[in-house]
C-alpha cells in the first residue's frame, strides 16, 4: 500500500485545472520525445550541429537525458494527474524517485557543464584546444554515474518512507519514518544541485556575456568580426534554464518561512514552480532551431525530401501504380 498526502486538500479538483496541466505535460512529453530524437539523429548520424565538438557531445547527453526525464518521469505524473491516484504499483514508484533524484540533477550539471566549457573555450582558446568529444564524453559519464550511485543511495534508505505527493503527483519521502538522518541529509545534498547549477549557468554566462562585449569592440576596431553561433545557442540554453529553475529555487527557500503551507496558494505556486523547471526539458529542439543554422538547414532539407516524395507519388496516375505492381510481385517471386 502506497501512502499519500490529503487529496482533497493538496490535489486537483478542478477538471479544467487538470485538463490544462495534463496538456501542458504532454506537450513537454511529445516535444522531448521527437525533438531530442531528431537532435540525436542529427548530430550522431548526419553531423547537422556545427559547432565545437565537446559541446554538441555535452549536447547529445543532454538530449538523452531529457528523453529519460519524458518517458519514466514526466508519462507517469500525466497518467496518475488523469486518474488522480498513483496506478502503476511500488516498483515503478521507487524507479519514479530514483529518476527524480538521478536525471534531473544531471540535467542541471549538464547545463552548467555547457555554459561553464563554452565561457573557457572563448576566453581560453589555446588553453582548451585540446579538449575533444572524447573527454566530453567521459565527463558526462562520470556525471552519470556519480548521481546514479547517490539516488541509489537515498532510495535504499528512503524506500520505506515514500508517499505520493498530490501536490505534483511526484513521490516524496516522509523523514519522520526514517530511522537515520542519512537519507535526508542526501536528498538535501542532491536538492543542493539545483542551486549550485543556477548559480554557476547565471555566472559562466554573465562572464560569457562581459568578455563578448569586449571583445566585439576590438573587433569593431580593426574592421573583424565576432562570430555568436555556439555563443547564442549556449546563453539562449542558460537563459531559458535560469527562467524555467529560478521560481522553484525561490519557492524552495521561502516555504520554509510560510506559516500555512497547506494553503490553496501555496499548493498552486508550489506546482507550478514545479512543472515549470520541465520548460528546460523540452526547450532543446526550439532553441537548436532558432539559433543553429546548420540545425535549421537540416530540418529544411529533411522537410523538402518528404515533401518532393510525397509529392512525386502523389503525380504517379493510378494506371504506372497498377502497372508497376505485377512487376514487382514477379521480381520479388523470381
Amino acid at each position: 500500500m502506497i501512502k499519500s498526502n490529503n487529496a482533497t486538500v493538496f490535489g486537483i479538483v478542478e477538471d479544467a485545472e487538470r485538463f490544462f496541466w495534463v496538456g501542458y505535460l504532454t506537450f513537454v512529453l511529445i516535444s522531448s520525445l521527437v525533438g531530442d530524437t531528431i537532435i540525436l539523429i542529427a548530430s550522431i548520424k548526419y553531423n547537422a550541429l556545427k559547432l565545437n565538438k565537446s559541446i554538441v557531445a555535452v549536447l547529445q547527453h543532454m538530449a538523452i537525458c531529457d528523453i529519460i526525464i519524458s518517458v519514466t518521469f514526466v508519462l507517469p505524473t500525466i497518467v496518475s494527474m488523469l486518474l488522480d491516484r498513483w496506478v502503476l504499483g511500488k516498483t515503478l514508484a521507487k524507479f519514479h524517485r530514483f529518476i527524480e533524484f538521478w536525471a534531473l540533477p544531471v540535467c542541471n550539471v549538464l547545463v552548467g557543464v555547457m555554459t561553464t566549457s563554452k565561457y573557457l573555450l572563448v576566453r581560453y582558446p589555446l588553453q582548451t584546444s585540446c579538449w575533444t568529444s572524447r573527454k566530453a564524453h567521459v565527463t558526462c559519464y562520470g556525471i552519470w554515474f556519480l548521481f546514479g550511485a547517490i539516488s541509489t543511495i537515498s532510495l535504499i534508505l528512503c524506500q520505506d518512507s515514500l508517499i505520493f505527493d498530490y501536490t505534483s503527483y511526484e513521490f516524496d519521502a516522509d523523514y519522520s519514518l526514517l530511522t537515520s538522518n542519512a537519507g535526508k541529509y542526501i536528498d538535501v545534498l542532491i536538492s543542493s544541485t539545483t542551486f549550485i547549477s543556477v548559480g554557476i549557468v547565471f555566472v559562466s554566462t554573465v562572464f560569457t556575456l562581459g568578455y563578448l562585449a569586449k571583445s566585439r569592440k576590438v573587433s569593431r576596431r580593426s574592421s573583424g568580426s565576432l562570430r555568436w553561433q555556439g555563443v547564442m545557442t549556449v546563453l539562449t540554453t542558460g537563459l531559458v534554464y535560469c527562467l524555467s529553475v529560478l521560481p522553484y529555487a525561490l519557492f524552495t527557500m521561502m516555504e520554509h518561512f510560510l506559516e500555512d503551507s497547506s494553503s490553496p496558494l501555496v499548493i498552486e505556486l508550489e506546482r507550478s514552480s514545479e512543472y515549470l523547471v520541465l520548460l528546460n526539458v523540452m526547450a532543446n529542439f526550439y532553441i537548436y532551431s532558432l539559433t543553429v543554422p546548420s540545425f535549421r538547414r537540416f530540418l529544411r532539407e529533411r522537410f523538402c525530401f518528404f515533401q518532393r516524395s510525397q509529392s512525386t507519388f502523389d503525380n504517379l496516375s493510378p494506371a504506372v501504380l497498377a502497372d508497376n505492381e505485377p512487376r514487382k510481385f514477379k521480381r520479388i517471386v523470381s
